[in-house]
Protein backbone atom coordinates (compact mmCIF):
# COMPACT_ATOMS: atom_id res chain seq x y z
CA UNK A 1 0.00 0.00 0.00
CA UNK A 2 1.17 3.46 -0.96
CA UNK A 3 2.49 5.91 2.36
CA UNK A 4 0.06 8.35 0.59
CA UNK A 5 -2.75 6.62 2.36
CA UNK A 6 -1.19 6.04 5.91
CA UNK A 7 0.29 9.25 6.09
CA UNK A 8 -2.03 11.38 8.52
CA UNK A 9 0.14 14.56 9.13
CA UNK A 10 -0.43 15.27 5.39
CA UNK A 11 -3.34 17.95 4.70
CA UNK A 12 -6.95 16.58 3.40
CA UNK A 13 -7.39 17.69 -0.18
CA UNK A 14 -11.37 18.29 0.91
CA UNK A 15 -12.15 21.07 3.45
CA UNK A 16 -12.65 20.37 6.71
CA UNK A 17 -15.60 20.33 8.85
CA UNK A 18 -14.39 23.46 10.88
CA UNK A 19 -14.02 25.70 7.89
CA UNK A 20 -17.47 24.69 6.65
CA UNK A 21 -19.45 25.28 9.79
CA UNK A 22 -19.84 29.09 9.32
CA UNK A 23 -20.99 28.32 5.78
CA UNK A 24 -24.30 27.57 4.29
CA UNK A 25 -23.82 24.37 2.21
CA UNK A 26 -26.28 24.41 -0.95
CA UNK A 27 -27.55 21.43 -2.60
CA UNK A 28 -26.37 21.53 -6.13
CA UNK A 29 -29.81 21.25 -8.35
CA UNK A 30 -30.24 18.20 -10.88
CA UNK A 31 -30.36 19.26 -14.54
CA UNK A 32 -34.12 17.79 -14.68
CA UNK A 33 -34.81 20.51 -11.77
CA UNK A 34 -33.46 23.39 -13.43
CA UNK A 35 -34.73 22.39 -17.00
CA UNK A 36 -38.13 22.85 -15.20
CA UNK A 37 -37.31 26.07 -13.53
CA UNK A 38 -36.33 27.57 -16.43
CA UNK A 39 -38.54 26.23 -20.06
CA UNK A 40 -41.70 24.43 -17.85
CA UNK A 41 -42.29 20.69 -16.87
CA UNK A 42 -44.40 19.95 -20.25
CA UNK A 43 -41.44 21.73 -22.30
CA UNK A 44 -38.77 19.57 -20.43
CA UNK A 45 -40.76 16.70 -20.82
CA UNK A 46 -40.73 17.15 -24.76
CA UNK A 47 -37.02 17.65 -24.30
CA UNK A 48 -36.61 14.53 -22.47
CA UNK A 49 -38.47 12.96 -25.01
CA UNK A 50 -36.75 13.82 -27.85
CA UNK A 51 -33.24 14.16 -26.80
CA UNK A 52 -33.42 11.50 -23.77
CA UNK A 53 -29.96 9.93 -23.21
CA UNK A 54 -27.95 12.20 -25.12
CA UNK A 55 -25.50 15.27 -25.10
CA UNK A 56 -26.82 18.18 -27.38
CA UNK A 57 -25.23 21.53 -27.86
CA UNK A 58 -27.77 24.31 -27.06
CA UNK A 59 -27.30 27.23 -29.40
CA UNK A 60 -26.46 31.15 -28.54
CA UNK A 61 -29.18 31.98 -30.09
CA UNK A 62 -32.85 30.33 -31.30
CA UNK A 63 -33.57 30.57 -34.69
CA UNK A 64 -37.59 29.41 -35.69
CA UNK A 65 -35.70 26.79 -38.06
CA UNK A 66 -34.08 25.12 -35.62
CA UNK A 67 -34.90 21.21 -34.14
CA UNK A 68 -35.19 22.56 -30.79
CA UNK A 69 -37.47 25.78 -31.30
CA UNK A 70 -39.97 23.16 -33.77
CA UNK A 71 -39.95 20.70 -30.57
CA UNK A 72 -40.12 23.20 -27.49
CA UNK A 73 -41.72 26.13 -29.36
CA UNK A 74 -40.56 29.88 -29.96
CA UNK A 75 -40.54 30.84 -26.63
CA UNK A 76 -39.08 28.30 -24.25
CA UNK A 77 -36.06 27.85 -27.10
CA UNK A 78 -35.26 31.10 -26.70
CA UNK A 79 -35.75 31.08 -22.55
CA UNK A 80 -33.48 27.80 -23.16
CA UNK A 81 -31.26 29.49 -25.16
CA UNK A 82 -30.89 32.29 -22.80
CA UNK A 83 -29.74 29.89 -19.93
CA UNK A 84 -27.70 27.52 -21.36
CA UNK A 85 -26.24 29.32 -24.29
CA UNK A 86 -23.10 28.05 -25.91
CA UNK A 87 -22.96 24.67 -23.47
CA UNK A 88 -23.71 21.28 -24.39
CA UNK A 89 -26.33 19.55 -22.12
CA UNK A 90 -26.25 15.51 -20.70
CA UNK A 91 -30.06 15.27 -21.63
CA UNK A 92 -31.29 12.47 -18.69
CA UNK A 93 -33.58 9.78 -19.59
CA UNK A 94 -36.35 10.27 -17.59
CA UNK A 95 -38.06 13.17 -16.04
CA UNK A 96 -38.43 11.29 -12.63
CA UNK A 97 -38.84 8.12 -11.22
CA UNK A 98 -42.32 8.48 -10.66
CA UNK A 99 -42.81 9.31 -14.07
CA UNK A 100 -41.13 5.87 -14.99
CA UNK A 101 -44.07 4.23 -13.09
CA UNK A 102 -46.33 6.43 -14.99
CA UNK A 103 -45.09 5.24 -18.07
CA UNK A 104 -44.27 1.92 -18.22
CA UNK A 105 -48.11 1.83 -16.25
CA UNK A 106 -50.01 3.01 -19.04
CA UNK A 107 -47.83 0.90 -21.48
CA UNK A 108 -48.89 -1.96 -19.84
CA UNK A 109 -52.47 -0.80 -19.91
CA UNK A 110 -52.66 -0.29 -23.75
CA UNK A 111 -51.43 -3.97 -23.92
CA UNK A 112 -47.78 -3.95 -24.82
CA UNK A 113 -45.42 -6.51 -24.75
CA UNK A 114 -42.52 -6.36 -21.52
CA UNK A 115 -39.83 -6.34 -24.40
CA UNK A 116 -41.14 -2.89 -26.11
CA UNK A 117 -42.23 -1.29 -22.95
CA UNK A 118 -38.15 -1.75 -22.11
CA UNK A 119 -37.21 -0.56 -25.14
CA UNK A 120 -39.71 2.42 -25.11
CA UNK A 121 -38.67 3.70 -21.53
CA UNK A 122 -35.18 2.60 -21.42
CA UNK A 123 -34.54 -0.20 -18.92
CA UNK A 124 -34.09 -3.36 -18.94
CA UNK A 125 -36.86 -6.31 -18.86
CA UNK A 126 -36.13 -7.12 -15.21
CA UNK A 127 -36.69 -3.51 -14.23
CA UNK A 128 -40.05 -3.45 -16.09
CA UNK A 129 -41.05 -6.13 -14.14
CA UNK A 130 -39.59 -5.63 -10.65
CA UNK A 131 -41.56 -1.83 -11.06
CA UNK A 132 -44.53 -2.89 -12.31
CA UNK A 133 -44.82 -5.82 -9.25
CA UNK A 134 -43.75 -2.73 -7.20
CA UNK A 135 -46.40 -0.61 -8.17
CA UNK A 136 -48.87 -3.88 -7.73
CA UNK A 137 -47.89 -4.51 -4.60
CA UNK A 138 -48.47 -0.61 -3.61
CA UNK A 139 -51.93 -0.50 -4.76
CA UNK A 140 -52.79 -3.56 -2.88
CA UNK A 141 -51.68 -1.94 0.23
CA UNK A 142 -53.06 1.05 -0.06
CA UNK A 143 -56.55 -0.13 -1.00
Amino acid sequence: MSMRYLDTMRPSRTPSAERLSGEALRVKKSLVETLIQVIGRECARKMITEFGGTRIWVPVRSTPEAKLTRILGETAASTLCLHFGGDYLQIPNTLSGDDIYWRIAELHRQGCKINDIALAVGRSRRTVFRLLRKKITDLRRSG
